[in-house]
């Protein structure tokens, strides 16, 4: 364990973040260069994805590690919304490193912690009032898409699979060992809840389950002692695939479904119910007859003696991210998923105006489609960085659509850095902090940042053709989504950083002592 005092610390804050701001900018932008990581057990990645590169920065018990995960946790917020990870990263970096620099000179960190405060809120409204709605087209899709990507042919693919599955459609994207990247639609049904916890994804964005069996439950899991029929029959078929969908999950009870992925006893996923109130009990009912699961109600007396192997749903394939989840060809009965939307369309005849939505909605997914892109590629590695490009792309389409547009590049960040009042000192740090994100694209492609000198509000370079441009009309554009996640998640994590005045670092457990001690409170 190392005791740091507010000095020591305030440097080893701003070292650590340096150390992984510099390799996590030189990936900015379709000029960027790749990053080489070669982990502990040898294997090698090649990757141009800033959050994959600011993962493999671990310093265990270095001192400089708290700066480190500062800003990791930074850019592992922005992974939540799928893009945006570098330029969260620059921010937060010239934000710290900009912020010190004031203490330096005898500012105080609580005057310039609550300074940022105040200011966040009007740079979140600024960003929103320079969004533009767009329209659940090919056209408007492909450019988000391309820009994320950052490769017309794959935003060009991701655009023609959701006009054709629809733009509220979900995609899944694997990596294949073909040489080529391909896309389908298959039979599926989606739903807007991720994982409950982290632990059950361990370093991945998602995670895949083949072959599952299905566990639904309209009650709130308390003792998974309760359940116990119904896991003993996964023990007993040799079932480790596992997802569980819950009203909720307490504590006690999640730990211990953590405790057996850790141990490998069961590859288990924990998942929210979808939906609110009285529409989530109609959503489980969906979700059964797309599987074939018996919907556990806690509710009915003798509930727990009716557990069993004829509980249990299944599928192809689930796959679970921080906020959905897709089931593949599950295996419920064909005539009971009819039978379902025909009392649906009953019911929606019926319905009062405000309710209709809903119905129809349930229905498209009930007779769902969902779209796969394989990701193939010369090698593993180059595999497995196009399919985080991919997924960034999907993430941003589906944010853009949601809060509309904004100009990308940097622009953004920058115009609504030109706004700011410099009269006071914080002010002239954070209007220059917003400026780097867009300085640090221009530099990794050799293009002189004092042109942005002639540029208007809107207007940008385009790094490849070294015209300028505006941003919006040429397609050069943003999720207005991410780009407040990124002010947000920045302002945040400096203003975390800028108050630190000492700091203990202990020494970090092994996988194996955080096993036996997530053990010994079972």
């Amino acid at each position: 364990m190392t005791i740091q005092d507010d000095n020591e610390a305030r440097k080893n804050v701003l070292a650590g973040a340096e150390l992984i701001y510099n390799p996590v900018k030189t990936t900015l932008g379709p000029k960027g260069r790749n990053v080489l990581i070669k982990d502990k057990f040898g294997k090698f990645t090649v990757t141009h994805d800033g959050v994959t590169v600011a993962r493999s920065i671990n310093l265990k018990d270095d001192p400089k590690s708290i700066g480190v995960e500062i800003v990791k946790e930074a850019s592992r917020k922005m992974d939540e919304v799928g893009d945006g990870t570098t330029s969260v990263t620059v921010l937060t970096y010239h934000l710290i490193k900009l912020a010190n620099e004031l203490v330096e000179k005898g500012e105080s960190p609580m005057m310039i912690k609550r300074e940022l405060e105040n200011l966040l809120p009007g740079l979140l409204a600024k960003v929103d009032a320079q969004g533009i709605k767009i329209k659940a087209n090919h056209e408007d899709v492909k450019n988000v898409a391309t820009v994320s990507v950052g490769d017309e042919k794959l935003g060009t693919l991701v655009a023609d699979l959701l006009s054709e599955i629809g733009f509220d459609g979900a995609i899944a994207v694997e990596v294949t060992k073909e040489l080529e990247t391909t896309s389908e639609v298959i039979k599926g049904y989606s739903f807007d809840r991720g994982y409950m916890n982290p632990y059950f994804a361990g370093d991945n964005r998602e995670v895949s389950l083949k072959n599952p069996a299905i566990i639904v439950t309209s009650g709130v899991m308390t003792d998974l002692e309760e359940y116990k029929n119904v896991f003993d029959s996964l023990f007993e078929n040799n079932i480790k695939n596992v997802l569980v969908i819950a009203d909720n999950i307490e504590a006690d009870a999640l730990n211990t479904l953590i405790l057996n992925k850790v141990k490998g006893a069961l590859n288990v996923v924990a998942v929210k119910a979808p939906g609110h109130q009285e529409g989530k009990l109609d959503n489980l009912k969906d979700i059964c007859t797309i599987t074939g699961a018996e919907l556990i109600d806690p509710t009915i007396g003798d509930w727990q003696e009716k557990l069993g192997f004829n509980t249990l749903g299944a599928a192809e394939k689930i796959t679970i991210g921080y906020d959905e989840t897709i089931i593949v060809n599950g295996m419920g009965d064909k005539e009971a998923i009819k039978t379902r939307v025909t009392d649906l369309n009953r019911r929606l005849k019926k319905a009062k105006v405000d309710t209709k939505d809903d119905i129809l909605h349930r229905i498209a997914k009930l007779e769902g489609k969902v779209g796969f892109i394989r990701v193939g590629g010369a090698t593993e590695t180059a595999a497995e960085e196009t399919k985080y490009r991919i997924d960034d792309a999907v993430y941003s389409v589906k944010a853009a659509l949601k809060e509309g547009i904004c100009a990308g590049g940097g622009v953004t960040l920058r115009d609504i850095g030109l706004t700011i009042s410099t009269d006071k000192l914080v002010e002239e740090i954070v209007h220059e902090a917003l400026c780097m994100p867009e300085r640090v694209l221009l530099e990794n492609s050799s293009i002189d940042p004092d042109e942005r000198a002639m540029l208007k509000t809107g207007e940008g370079i385009n790094v490849l053709t070294g015209d300028h441009i505006e941003m919006v009309k040429e397609g050069i554009v943003d999720p207005v989504k991410v780009t407040k996640e990124v002010v947000r998640n920045a302002f945040t994590q400096a203003m975390v950083a800028i108050s630190v005045g000492g700091a203990i670092v202990d020494v970090q457990l092994s996988q194996e002592e955080l096993t036996q001690l997530m053990g010994m409170g079972q």
